[in-house]
């Protein structure tokens, strides 16, 4: 179960960065982050990878 809840939430964390980098890049100026939003999309993105990498590894352990 513990597997599963680390799955889903990596899976959670890169949709959340995916969403706050197309605001970014692809937003209206008005809909646009500050510089906040990027930074925490970017430790989403970087928190949801390492999360599917430990998956990956205790699977394949496993």
């Amino acid at each position: 179960m513990e597997r599963l809840h680390s799955a889903v939430f990596s899976v959670l964390l890169l949709i959340m960065a995916c969403l706050f980098f197309g605001l970014y890049w692809y937003g209206d100026d008005s809909l646009r982050p500050s510089l906040i939003t990027i930074v925490f999309a970017v430790i989403s993105l970087i928190g949801g990878a390492l999360t599917m990498i430990s998956y990956a590894l205790s699977v394949r352990k496993n």
